[in-house]
């Protein structure tokens, strides 16, 4: 999954954990999302219901507007359509590449999961207009995408993941036991004034693509 920390997005007191999922196989249903300070005591925090759109780019990128980004997802029913680009500049198509924040319009079709992304609104939500590299992380900021309140009295603090994968009919979950936990340890993405116009995100873990049993 890809685990990251944004303030931008949602401008408020507290910032936002967000964690991207897509499972590999058309019987993958989505998963449940359980949160622990101690690594043995998890609690569910709530579900992942439709695979997200993230993976990473394959190549570099400049920091002009409409700079091509060649991405490749993560998961195998995962596709990315194109935007006028009237609604990328309205952020109709808001995603996060490294530490930046952008749009995209045309989204090219190279090869199966593979796509040229044409990049826009460049350096969002305070963010920096900067050149990318391969490896760089790419997550489309939709619905799709499981956000959870971070109070600032637990910044510092380690946070461990587990995600238990369902299939299509929500039947044959994972055991937690069955999981590995992925860690992250949480920093304030924001000036300290909560106000959602704080420094680039923070946080971000891209690790292997999520593999859910069914």
């Amino acid at each position: 999954p890809a685990v990251f920390e944004l303030a931008q997005v949602r401008p408020q007191d507290e910032s936002s954990l967000g964690i991207a999922v897509a499972g590999n196989g058309s019987n993958w249903g989505g998963c449940r999302v359980w949160f622990s300070w101690d690594g043995t005591n998890y609690k569910n925090v709530g579900q992942i219901t439709a695979p997200c759109r993230y993976g990473s780019l394959i190549g570099s990128a400049g920091n002009a507007v409409n700079a091509v980004a060649p991405v490749a997802l993560t998961g195998t029913n995962t596709t990315l359509v194109s935007a006028s680009e009237v609604a990328a500049d309205n952020f109709a198509t808001l995603c996060l590449v490294g530490d930046e924040l952008c749009t995209y319009s045309k989204a090219t079709l190279v090869s199966a999961g593979h796509y040229d992304v044409s990049l826009r609104s460049r350096g969002s939500y305070g963010t920096a207009a900067i050149a990318h590299v391969s490896g760089d992380s790419f997550v489309r900021l939709d619905e799709a995408v499981f956000w959870h309140n971070i109070p600032a009295d637990v910044i510092g603090s380690k946070l461990y993941i587990k995600l238990t994968a369902y299939n299509i009919y929500f039947a044959g979950e994972q055991s937690l036991s069955d999981v590995a936990a992925y860690t992250v340890t949480l920093a304030s993405p924001s000036n300290g004034s909560g106000n959602g116009t704080g420094t680039a995100p923070v946080g971000f873990v891209l690790a292997a693509p999520f593999v859910g049993a069914v």
